[in-house]
């Protein structure tokens, strides 16, 4: 089997977007995409790509569900202010209005 890292780390001050998904019909995921500054992806100041996604699922259920919004919000409020975010108490229209009014501006 391949050797493993036992931990990953990623730099919230990189982050370009938070997404809440669905996996496996549930709300009970994140996605977070990374614009990296450079590094190494194991513990270094940034990722190895110029650009990177991390899936994230928290189980099934409403504890699934909870675990998922009470990370997003803990990361969310940890990445940049220009970061588009989709706050788990906010629509989807709000995250489209938000993004509309950003491509116009």
């Amino acid at each position: 089997a391949a050797m493993r890292p036992k931990s990953i780390r990623w730099n919230l001050s990189e982050v370009s977007h938070v997404y809440l998904r669905r996996y496996r019909l549930r709300d009970s995921s994140v996605e977070l995409f990374f614009i990296p500054s450079g590094g190494t992806a194991f513990g270094g100041p940034g990722m190895f790509s110029p650009s990177c996604s991390v899936f994230l699922d928290f189980g099934a259920g409403r504890e699934g569900m909870k675990r998922r919004n009470e990370a997003a919000y803990a990361m969310m409020k940890r990445a940049p202010p220009q970061a588009i975010k989709q706050w788990p108490d906010r629509s989807v229209q709000f995250l489209h209005d938000h993004i509309t009014k950003l491509t116009i501006a």
